[in-house]
């Protein structure tokens, strides 16, 4: 696909005085840092009121000390829960929130002190729809009304183009480009606000919460299509999200936890790194399950994690996932009078991964807040 040429795109080398960063020489040949934060830390004031008539104002860390970065062409995902610090660490990077320490660079920009040049090399997808799509407009005339807003000094007949364009990679025919918006289910009116975002051919997509809203097929659907952005467009996508779903989807991800990255990389290397035998896993399925069960198998000298997965089921995982392990198990349930339903080799997911590691960080928080030395 042809990329528009705009007013704000980026030049095909930084002269003199340009905010725009030489590439590193470690960094992979041909690519740079398209996203790129280090040590970034939010700070802000905030009041506490004390009845009856006492304000005591305090600081607030947000987040501290956040580092992490993703190569041009890459799907980065920042997961983590509400609280964590994905939408202060995402309105540092689109400019709306400036750090109290560390530096943030989008496309090689620095974005707290060329605000204005950084802007130009994102798109940006709010969570609601309701934000950026107009239901009296169609999703092409969506599309075109705000790429009329974005580019000017480009024709109308380049925005229809490049409207079209998009919205066929996101699944969009003909007919259903003259749809009314109000008219297109909840995942079409979401693809139509991908659209938006991609209109003016930025480097970045940013989407907050994509997911959000969405039923089981229609979340894989909108995945399915940023992927398909990625591959087709080499563009560079960033998503926020709560939902685990995406790491599957991602080139690395940032694993966030009260303001603070705990986690950063591969999802793969990550699981690997964490869990025994590279997050293979022996499933168990038994008649009825309770936490003296689990417990009494987290009790076992070889097993290092077990969660529950379903009602009756649970991942065990050890230092051997083999033939032996699993008629220990067995031996393990029929001692203890417990029938087994099914016994199978299984590998960790994603979600797997984040349960024991988010458990993990907590029992480290928890042994750091009670140990004396750590107090005031």
């Amino acid at each position: 696909m042809a990329r528009v040429a705009t007013p704000g795109s980026p030049a095909p080398a930084a002269s003199q005085g340009s905010p725009v960063a030489t590439p590193l020489p470690d960094e992979p040949r041909g690519r740079r840092k398209i996203i790129d934060l280090n040590n970034v830390t939010v700070t802000v004031s905030s009041v506490k009121y004390t009845p009856p008539f006492r304000f005591k104002r305090r600081k607030l860390t947000l987040i501290k000390d956040v580092s992490f970065h993703a190569y041009e062409g890459e799907i980065l995902g920042l997961i983590g829960e509400s609280g964590a610090g994905k939408s202060t660490i995402l309105r540092c990077i689109t400019g709306q929130m400036k750090p109290s320490a560390g530096t943030v660079n989008v496309a090689g920009v620095d974005v707290v002190h060329h605000k204005n040049e950084a802007i130009k090399r994102f798109g940006y997808v709010p969570q609601l729809e309701l934000i950026s799509v107009y239901d009296h407009f169609s999703a092409l005339e969506n599309v075109y009304y705000f790429g009329k807003m974005y580019l000017s000094g480009v024709s109308d007949e380049q925005i229809k183009q490049r409207g079209r364009e998009v919205l066929g990679i996101l699944g969009f025919k003909e007919a259903l480009m003259d749809k009314k918006a109000k008219h297109l289910s909840g995942g079409e009116k979401k693809r139509v606000s991908i659209a938006i975002g991609m209109v003016h051919d930025p480097e970045i997509l940013l989407l907050d919460e994509p997911t959000t809203g969405l039923d089981i097929s229609l979340r894989i659907q909108v995945l399915n299509y940023l992927k398909n952005l990625n591959k087709k467009l080499g563009i560079s996508v960033v998503i926020v999200s709560h939902d685990l779903e995406i790491a599957q989807y991602c080139s690395r991800i940032v694993l966030l936890e009260k303001g603070r990255v705990i986690e950063f990389g591969d999802p793969e290397v990550l699981i690997n790194k964490l869990l025994p035998c590279e997050g293979r896993a022996i499933k168990l399925e038994v008649a009825e399950l309770n936490e003296e069960i689990i417990e009494s198998i987290r009790a076992l000298p070889e097993v290092k994690f077990v969660i529950k997965t379903g009602r009756n089921d649970v991942k065990i995982f050890a230092e051997d996932i083999d033939k032996v392990m699993i008629s220990k198990i067995i031996e393990h349930c029929e001692n203890i009078n417990i029938p087994i339903v099914s016994i199978t080799l299984d590998r960790a997911d994603f979600t797997s991964y984040y349960r024991i590691k988010s458990k993990l960080e907590k029992e480290k928080q928890k042994a750091i807040n009670s140990d004396p030395a750590n107090s005031p």
